[in-house]
């Protein structure tokens, strides 16, 4: 009975270590994988100031602080710079804008919508480099409004600006430069220029023969006051579509 009660007493003991150890083992396992856990948590709450300093590559930060406004009341290519005349309203400290500065400034454009002034070069041909007062935000702040506006005006980005949107205008007139260099193109163009001239002078022959009138004069030289019927009318015809 003493040997048996020795024996259970004994296997207690080992029960009790080997819980002891198990329990150890398990925190300390556990002490190993936390901090695994803690590194993955963030340090810092993720307020609104915060997308300023978090870089993703679908975040472009630039466009979150400086947004492009989008004004359906300004001009679009080709147009001239829209200046309304109205009754401007005032702001808080109660200045406004004025008719006047259209003068001074011919690149300027009043959106009603935003009671802010637009320069028009900039705005459709300034691309990344314009000043974003002047083409995407807007000028309201009327203050000094003559310092800024001439500041602007010597700027090397509105001075680049002012030059593409005159490029832009000449191609739409002449055509792109691979055009111009196109021989058949040029060949094309001379033809159907001088197709309409002798069509011209085809209408004109077939006029006088309806009105059974003579086609020359007596005396068609330049100093002539009158050099005959034909010569006469494709003069006119000539001021017409010159006007």
């Amino acid at each position: 009975m003493t040997k048996r009660l020795q024996q259970s007493k004994v296997q207690a003991y080992f029960k009790r270590n080997r819980i002891e150890i198990e329990d150890h083992v398990v925190s300390s396992n556990y002490e190993e994988v936390e901090p695994v856990v803690t590194s993955l948590q963030v340090s810092t709450p993720l307020t609104s100031d915060s997308c300023t300093t978090i870089s993703t590559p679908s975040l472009n930060t630039t466009h979150i602080q400086s947004p492009i406004v989008t004004v359906n009341d300004l001009s679009k290519n080709g147009e001239k710079p829209r200046q309304p005349s109205i009754i401007f309203p005032k702001n808080e400290a109660g200045r406004h804008f004025s008719t006047h500065w259209y003068a001074q400034f011919s690149w300027i454009e009043y959106s009603k919508k935003l009671d802010a002034i637009f320069c028009q070069p900039c705005r459709l041909f300034g691309g990344s480099t314009a000043e974003a007062t002047f083409s995407t935000k807007g000028l309201c702040d009327w203050r000094k409004l003559g310092d800024k506006c001439r500041k602007h005006d010597s700027s090397v980005c509105h001075m680049a600006a002012v030059e593409t949107q005159k490029v832009w205008a000449i191609h739409q007139i002449i055509g792109t430069v691979d055009k111009q260099l196109d021989p058949n193109f040029r060949n094309e163009k001379f033809i159907d220029d001088n197709r309409k001239h002798l069509m011209t002078v085809l209408d004109i022959i077939t006029f006088c023969a309806k009105q059974d009138i003579p086609l020359r004069g007596d005396d068609e030289s330049d100093q002539s006051l009158n050099k005959g019927n034909f010569l006469e009318i494709l003069e006119l015809l000539g001021n017409m579509i010159a006007m």
